[in-house]
């Protein structure tokens, strides 16, 4: 997640973490989350 910051706590991405590792959540849809749930860093 290299200059991506996520909009969601830890919890959640412990949650999509234990997803991923269990197999109860796809590498699309995974894609998805950080598309919809981050956002480029702001250069300074």
């Amino acid at each position: 997640m290299n200059d991506w910051e996520p909009l969601f706590g830890e919890e959640e991405l412990v949650d999509l973490v234990l997803s991923v590792a269990s197999g109860n959540l796809s590498k699309t849809a995974l894609i998805k989350v950080f598309e919809h749930r981050c956002r480029p860093l702001k250069v300074l």
